[in-house]
């Protein structure tokens, strides 16, 4: 019995060796010569093919951040994005975008500025940054995370009506959520989840608890 239980136990053992081999080789299977570059992979022509038919210039080039965090709205054909180096949310309909024809949308989008509503809104909140946008799944709201001026008090999160009728957005709600919230995500329709990350700021500083 001693015996037949090691040979069984081999048995077993010759599938999973030969599974982890399998893996193996697909791991460290080398790219074609023509994929090879120095750094990164290029793409083969006719496998990936994409065309530039539209851009948004936001006119800043900075290293605290440009244009970031882009969420589309496909009801109301229009993108929403996080400007980091003027603490505002860009919208730019889209609905102008042709195959085959390249579009400015330079001039077709516009600053929401959130400063001013949500002081005066939110009691003793001082406004500091906004850090991520996100779409609710039925496309009805639109959420942005957004930070106090002192790197250690606790942010909010404005939720804004969606007209889908076109690209403008309603009153918006706020919600106090953890220290320096981010990375805002519809879990449902009524569910926001954010990555509040309490990171010390000037120094060490205070090391505020993150939390989601």
């Amino acid at each position: 019995m001693k015996g037949y239980s090691v040979n069984l136990k081999v048995k077993r053992a010759i599938p999973l060796l030969l599974i982890f081999v399998m893996i193996i080789g697909l791991i460290s299977m080398p790219a074609s010569a023509a994929e090879r570059t120095t750094g990164y992979y290029e793409d083969i022509p006719g496998r990936i093919d994409m065309d530039l038919i539209g851009r948004y210039d936001v006119d800043v080039n900075d290293p605290e951040g440009g244009l970031e965090i882009v969420a589309y709205n496909e009801r109301n054909k229009t993108a929403y994005a996080v400007d980091g180096k003027n603490s505002v949310l860009i919208a730019v309909p889209i609905s102008s975008l042709k195959s085959g024809k390249f579009t400015d949308l330079s001039t077709k989008g516009y600053q929401i500025n959130l400063e001013s509503e949500v002081e005066s809104k939110v009691t003793g909140f001082e406004y500091g940054d906004i850090t991520s946008v996100t779409i609710s799944p039925d496309q009805t709201k639109v959420a942005v995370t957004i930070l106090a001026k002192a790197y250690n008090r606790k942010g909010i999160v404005a939720i804004y009506p969606i007209d889908n009728s076109d690209d403008t957005l309603g009153p918006p709600s706020f919600v106090k959520v953890g220290i320096q919230p981010n990375m805002a995500v519809f879990a449902d329709n009524n569910t926001i989840l954010t990555a509040d990350e309490g990171e010390p700021r000037m120094g060490y500083g205070v090391n505020s608890a993150g939390n989601v």
